[in-house]
């Protein structure tokens, strides 16, 4: 059986916290799955997708195990791209969260990272497959992407003489975009109310978190969010195994919304 994965050249396990690696091994796992399911159009089960096989000392070494169904997709992901290579719209956005986790612990701890592949039956002959050096995350420029979004928020200004429309997305997230008079006017009249805004957003992709530079509005309405439990009889076709192990539904999250406040 073939099996991946990555070298941190210049840590030991100790120096990697928990956090760090249990984001790693959930997004490549997650990157697995969606480009599984961008390459056949499936949807793979939830079991059996990876395994962590072992974590080595020395340099922190992490190796997964793939059934054969996922062992061409893993090939691909695991050749690491360049952060300045033209990549962005090759992979599914969780292949991106990926190559962005590797590229911020290439940087933070000032370690190469390189990609393998291996056979069970002969696990020290590794074939690199890539590899990237803190050299390669200090020549990385940011980029801008244009792409079709949709907002939520509360709209909390309007007005200038080049249309504005302010809109909260969180407590500490305010975005200002551009509108047209129309819009504006529209936008107006859900003055401190939630809305959804669809339009055309420029997103800086860099080696932190994506980031809107600009969002222009193209539609504007009033937005009231379901609550939980209507929220959960939608997603139930989707993830009803899941569902089938809360005993208590809407206990269940009211005791996320305490952990919350």
């Amino acid at each position: 059986m073939d099996g991946y994965g990555f070298r941190f050249l210049s840590i030991s396990p100790k120096d990697l916290s928990a956090s760090k690696l249990g984001d790693l091994l959930k997004h490549y796992e997650a990157a697995i799955r969606s480009e599984y399911r961008l390459s056949t159009g499936d949807r793979p089960e939830d079991a059996g997708i990876v395994a962590l096989s072992s974590i080595e000392d020395n340099c922190t070494t992490l190796r997964f195990i793939l059934s054969a169904l996922f062992v061409t997709i893993a090939a691909r992901i695991g050749v690491i791209p360049k952060p300045n290579q033209s990549f962005l719209n090759n992979y599914s956005p969780a292949t991106r969260t990926l190559y962005h986790d590797f590229y911020s612990l290439s940087s933070h701890y000032n370690t190469p990272i390189e990609s393998f592949a291996f056979s069970s039956g002969r696990p020290d002959d590794l074939r690199r497959l890539s590899i990237i050096s803190p050299e390669d995350i200090s020549r990385a420029s940011s980029a801008i992407v244009e792409s079709k979004k949709t907002l939520y928020g509360k709209v909390i200004t309007v007005g200038g003489k080049g249309p504005r429309v302010g809109i909260e997305l969180s407590e500490s997230t305010a975005l200002s975009c551009i509108a047209s008079r129309e819009l504006a006017l529209e936008a107006a009249r859900y003055l401190y109310q939630d809305v959804r805004v669809r339009g055309e957003a420029k997103v800086v992709i860099s080696l932190g978190e994506p980031s809107i530079k600009d969002f222009t509005i193209k539609e504007i309405e009033q937005f009231e969010p379901l609550p939980p439990t209507d929220l959960v009889d939608i997603l139930k076709p989707h993830i009803k195994d899941q569902l089938n192990r809360i005993d208590n539904i809407e206990e269940f999250f009211h005791n996320l919304r305490e952990e919350e406040e």
